[in-house]
This record gives C-alpha cells, structure tokens and sequence, in this order.
C-alpha cells in the first residue's frame, strides 16, 4: 500500500489545471495580522517569526498575539533553524549570543505542541512546489525553500491552524493555490 494517496492528492490539487503564472497580489488582498484581533485561531508559525522574535524585529501586534494565542510549531521549520548551528559557527561574542538564544528558543519548544509532516504532506508539498516552480519559472535549488514552504504550509491545513509568516511572496503564492488555508501576513520592524 502507498504511503498516501497520490492519485487523490492530484485530484484535489489538479496540477494540470494551474497554467497562469503566479503573480503575488497586493496587500489589500492579503490578511494582514494589523487588522486581527488578539484572540482567534491557533498559530503555526514560519521559520521568519522566530527570527524576528530573537532579532527583536517583530511588530507589538505579532507580540501581543504571540502572548495570547495557541502556538504550535512545525519540525520543518526547527530543521530550517537548526541549519543555522551547522551552517555557522559563531566567530565572536555577539555571535555566540545569538546561538545561545537560538538554542534556548529551540529548546523551549513543548514537545505537545511540534507537528511533525505526514507522508501526506510531504507528498502534497512536493506537488505544490512543483507547481510554484513551473508557474513562478524558478531554478531548480530554488524548490527546496518553496518544499519547507508547503509543508509547512500543508500542516497549518492538516491541523486547522493559521500560518504567521513575514514571507508574504511564497505563502500567498501557496494561498493562490490553497485558498482554503488561513495565512497571517506582518511586516518585520527594520
């Protein structure tokens, strides 16, 4: 037996009949978390907000939302954070600092509250990419961030969840195709 259904996943997702290439939409077409109260559904978050979190780069509405709502958090995106530890090796204080921080953040996940992708979502997720990548006219090491992406973007869907996220182009793009999936939109403070 396969691990999904493949043959439902291009059902439901009809690659086929995405031909128009994907053009980001204006922000007035976006949900912008300015407008949201603070109260409201459970959050998945990207990997851009605990970035901006530890950068201190977060707008006082994604905090305040981020101390009232359910977070819940994706094992995509802590191996999107992890990369960082093996990718960089702190050459001074300041760095040192910020992977200390990272670390403490990590660590401070719950474990009740990780969702870790299916088969089906990363079956999903590869045909959503796919699609972006022949409608966006990416390169091909491109499809690797737009993978995490779906995914990601696929476990909010699964889990009833809204995606907060500061990548406006790549999860409206998603959005376009799914629009069933709630995504939270902010702009980072410079």
């Amino acid at each position: 037996m396969p691990p999904f259904d493949i043959n439902g996943s291009l059902r439901r997702l009809k690659p086929e009949k995405h031909t128009s290439p994907l053009v980001r939409r204006s922000d007035a077409d976006l949900t912008f978390i300015d407008g949201e109260p603070d109260a409201g559904s459970a959050l998945l978050l990207d990997s851009t907000v605990y970035i901006h979190v530890l950068t201190g780069k977060t707008p006082t509405k994604v905090d305040q939302i981020l101390r009232v709502r359910t977070i819940n958090h994706s094992s995509v995106v802590v191996g999107e954070l992890t990369n960082r530890l093996g990718a960089h090796i702190p050459r001074n204080e300041r760095e040192v600092r910020a992977r200390e921080k990272l670390l403490e953040a990590i660590n401070g996940i719950p474990a009740h509250r990780l969702i870790t992708p299916t088969a089906m979502n990363w079956g999903e997720a590869g045909i959503l990419s796919g699609i972006i990548a022949r409608l966006g006219g990416y390169p091909a090491g491109r499809m690797q961030d737009d993978l995490n992406d779906a995914l990601v973007f696929l476990q909010g869907r699964a889990n009833g969840l809204a995606i907060l996220t500061a990548n406006v182009a790549d999860f409206d793009r998603l959005q376009q195709l799914l629009p069933d999936v709630r995504a939270l939109f902010y702009r980072p403070n410079p």
